[in-house]
């Protein structure tokens, strides 16, 4: 007995040595070596819904185990517990892998409908992005008090708002699929239900972007809600309210950002403003050393040697 506690506080002693030999080199890797990134990053499309994903991805990791162990703990209480308490064990395992289970297709579900809206956000948004062939700027998923904002086109034709909604399509009884949408009188006419709430949701984004360039600049942009259907074919009604478009190489904005309405002076101050308001995200290496951007040693916890000149 005295031998493998002997031995087991050896090996504690070892791992501690190693820890500490390898945070040393760490240091004095990292000696007066600092991040380049200064400031925080924009997002890409579907940022928001992918941090979500892998959160889920985390999160299904609790019932998998649940429902594994689950015959393990069977066997074991098999093995080991009189016939009475192995049949109470026995209720009590199938009911919390009951409960795992529902909790993992709950989790299932949920990924789902995560994985369509990041895929149709960020096919929208490479999509949008072909606009900047005609000098338009366009930034993605960005966050505010609401919500986010999936995606927003700056332009000399105007302030596009983009709202992506990936829906799927169903089949008529033939067996093939329904693509065709309809919008009019502020409601989108799937081929399965209609709803008004996309647009709705647009123009509350777009109502926030007019607000804040206002803020910003004293002036009042044309900022028009856009709702993009990934791989519809849309038939909509004619208006100034609000757009619905298949965004499939911009899409029916292509048309827009090619008008004259913003003098593109005032345009690029609306960009840069916006890109201001988009830059969200710090750098997993300025994570790693924050003070990087202050030319301090985070880690020696002093200033840098070109600072004392």
């Amino acid at each position: 007995m005295a031998a493998l506690v002997s031995f087991l506080v050896s090996l504690l002693g070892i791992a501690i040595a190693v820890c500490v030999l390898f945070y040393s080199v760490y240091l004095t890797r990292r000696k007066n070596k600092y991040s380049p990134f200064t400031e925080k990053l924009l997002r890409s499309p579907g940022y928001t819904l992918g941090q979500q994903l892998d959160e889920l991805k985390d999160d299904l990791i609790g019932p998998y185990l649940g429902i594994a162990f689950s015959p393990i703990l069977l066997f074991a209480f098999y093995r080991t517990l009189n016939f009475t308490a192995f049949v109470v064990m026995t209720v009590i395992v199938i009911g919390l892998g009951a409960i795992c289970l529902k909790r993992l297709l709950a989790l299932f579900n949920n990924a789902q409908v995560l994985r369509l809206g990041l895929d149709g956000e960020v096919y929208t948004g490479q999509e949008l992005n072909f606009l900047m062939r005609q000098g338009a700027w366009v930034f993605h998923d960005i966050p505010y008090q609401y919500g986010n904002i999936d995606h927003v086109v700056v332009s000399k034709g105007g302030i596009f708002v983009v709202e992506t909604k990936a829906v799927r399509k169903p089949a008529n009884d033939d067996g093939k699929r329904q693509s065709k949408v309809n919008v009019s009188d502020g409601k989108i006419y799937f081929p399965h239900h209609a709803t008004q709430a996309p647009i709705e949701q647009a123009k509350r984004h777009a109502q926030h972007v007019r607000n804040y360039l206002l803020k910003k600049t004293g002036r009042q942009y044309p900022v028009t809600p856009v709702v993009a259907l990934p791989g519809w074919y849309v038939s909509t009604e004619k208006t100034a309210d609000y757009l619905v478009i298949n965004p499939k190489r911009g899409g029916g904005l292509r048309a827009f950002v090619e008008k004259d309405i913003i003098p593109i002076n005032d345009a690029e101050v609306a960009a840069n403003h916006i890109e201001e308001f988009a830059r969200t995200i710090q750098s997993k290496t300025d994570l790693n050393d924050p003070d990087a951007h202050k030319r301090y040693d985070f880690f020696l916890n002093r200033k840098r040697e070109d600072d004392k000149m």
